[in-house]
């Protein structure tokens, strides 16, 4: 248990919590009626999202419209 905190501490060790736990809440998420109401829009968000890792992505950011109605100026992550 201890190195698995130590893990954690670190930067790919925060990136894979961070993943572990959205796709966590995600899920529950989506087995519920509005979740499966939001799908679609999430989808088309996650598909974005995983565009901007590439290297066409990273050239450029994009401002999106989130299905909560908020603008979110995606700048793309270099590692």
């Amino acid at each position: 248990m201890k190195h698995q905190s130590r893990f954690y501490r670190t930067y790919e060790g925060l990136k894979l919590h961070f993943c572990v736990q959205f796709h966590f809440v995600f899920f529950s998420f989506y087995r519920t009626y509005e979740g499966l109401k939001q799908a679609r829009e999430s989808v088309k968000i996650a598909l974005l999202r995983r565009f901007y890792r590439t290297y066409e992505g990273l050239k450029r950011p994009v401002l999106m419209r989130c299905p909560s109605g908020i603008f979110v100026f995606i700048v793309p992550m270099r590692d």
